[in-house]
């Protein structure tokens, strides 16, 4: 009887295959967990995506308006060291001034905006001497706290001093972006308050998620992740976004309440069922949705600010460094009428006011 002989290379051959089948068992258990994963919003973790989106503003409340600047400087700052040629070179004298609301002036007025506007620099000072922002301030300490956690989360942000708001990722909408931001923020308000909540019947487009901006408003966070209704419920959300959340509207409930409470949106007293057919979330976000109105309002004030500078420095005399054009405010179809532009501007800090009655 033959005895057997040893094969090691049949040994050798069995143990690779356990090895590849071992490898293979292990990259799927990871590609399936990979998949499965909970997402960072809803499993506890707080990495978040920096270095994109809006940037903090430049605070310059700690400066006096030009002081210490030479005329030089200032025609630099300004771009007005080259005068404006106008369609009409009679127009914008003593003799024969621009009337207000003359279209061709108005496009003088326009492109003086858009040499404010495509300045940081120049913005900066502008927005220091109108103290846009201040109105974003919230009205009480848990509204301002949760506004510096939000905003401490972009690039650039200084919110020390007194001024803090300056900083605050205000732009016009003719500066880089600008545009897009406020759009951003206009698409949150058009989708109304009563959608942003952490229940069942929350939007389903997110537009709490700002994607330019890159700021999640309902969470306070830079990812546009959501923590789910159930992780809400069970506790399992970050409490760093739950707290938040909270903080920022003034809810301090329980998380299931804010996850599984409804009112009858004809009559907030009355508790519902989320099934009923005028259920909405008892605990929405409505101290954001205010809070988002008010960003939009100093956009469009920034903007409209920014248009009052222009008319001054078009009308500032030349030796000034304004382009020195005279400028009527009567109709010279109608002496009768007196107009003035209307930029929303309450008071002007200016000696002399060049629309004043």
């Amino acid at each position: 009887m033959a005895e057997a002989t040893n094969n090691p290379k049949g040994k050798k051959g069995s143990t690779l295959l356990i090895v590849l089948l071992i490898v293979l068992l292990v990259g799927l258990g990871f590609g399936a967990w990979s998949l499965l994963k909970p997402k960072s919003s809803d499993g506890g973790g707080d990495d978040e995506e920096g270095g994109s989106g809006a940037k903090g503003r430049s605070n310059k409340s700690n400066s006096s308006l030009f002081t210490g600047m030479t005329e030089d400087e200032i025609r630099e700052l300004l771009n007005l060291n080259t005068q404006y040629q106008t369609p009409d070179d009679d127009k914008g004298t003593i003799t024969n001034p621009w009337f207000i609301n003359d279209p061709k002036f108005q496009e003088e007025i326009d492109k003086m905006y858009l040499l404010l506007q495509q300045s940081t620099e120049r913005m900066d000072w502008i927005r220091a001497k109108y103290d846009i922002g201040k109105i974003m301030i919230g009205n009480n300490s848990d509204q301002n706290q949760a506004i510096k956690e939000l905003f401490g989360k972009l690039q650039n942000m200084d919110l020390s001093g007194p001024k803090y708001y300056l900083s605050f990722p205000v732009y016009g909408t003719s500066e880089p972006n600008g545009k897009v931001y406020r759009q951003d923020l206009q698409d949150l308000l058009n989708a109304g308050w009563q959608g942003l909540n952490l229940t069942d019947l929350r939007n389903s487009n997110e537009p709490w998620w700002l994607d330019h901006i890159g700021l999640n408003l309902l969470v306070g966070t830079t990812v546009s992740n959501t923590p789910s209704t159930h992780n809400v419920w069970m506790s399992w959300a970050p409490r760093t976004e739950l707290d938040f959340f909270k903080r920022f509207n003034g809810h301090w409930v329980s998380d299931q309440q804010l996850a599984d409470s409804f009112v009858n949106k004809n009559n907030n007293q009355q508790a519902v069922s989320k099934t009923h057919p005028d259920a909405r979330a008892a605990y929405c976000a409505g101290h954001m949705y205010t809070f988002a109105g008010n960003w939009v309002k100093e956009i469009d004030r920034l903007d409209k600010v920014t248009r009052w500078e222009a008319l001054r420095k078009l009308m500032a005399p030349k030796d000034k460094n304004g382009s020195g054009m005279y400028v009527t405010f009567i109709d010279p179809n109608d002496a009768t009428k007196n107009y003035a532009p209307d930029y929303n501007v309450d008071t002007d800090k200016e000696d002399t006011d060049p629309v004043a009655p």
